[in-house]
């Protein structure tokens, strides 16, 4: 199993699922998805390296696939290698841990009224 969807699992104790299609007509992905709360966990780490979200033109189609994802009603959580982000989930303490519980806890609120 993926190392990122196993620790996203673990620590969440929500059901999450890789490369998800939330866009068919155009065949978006996300990284990982939790389905339940429509949140999605995208992992730009290209940017760092010339990779794909370093491209002004593929940026500008990401800047799009996200605008379509919050128009869809999707919360889209960006993680970087500077931000440690899922790497160090298990162990809590960083930012996108923080912001990645506060997405759950008021998706919960939104969908189930928890």
């Amino acid at each position: 199993m993926d190392a990122y969807l196993q620790i996203l699992r673990q620590t969440t104790g929500l059901e999450w699922i890789s490369e998800y299609r939330f866009h068919p007509p155009r065949r978006w992905r996300f990284d990982y998805a939790c389905l339940e709360l429509k949140i999605a966990v995208e992992l730009n780490g290209g940017n760092f390296v010339g990779g794909r979200h370093s491209n002004p033109v593929a940026l500008g189609k990401e800047y799009e696939k996200m605008s379509q994802a919050a128009a869809d009603g999707w919360a889209v959580l960006i993680c970087t290698p500077m931000s440690r982000g899922l790497e160090v989930m298990r162990f809590g303490g960083d930012a996108f841990t923080r912001i990645l519980a506060e997405a759950i806890t008021n998706r919960k609120q939104l969908y189930h009224g928890k």
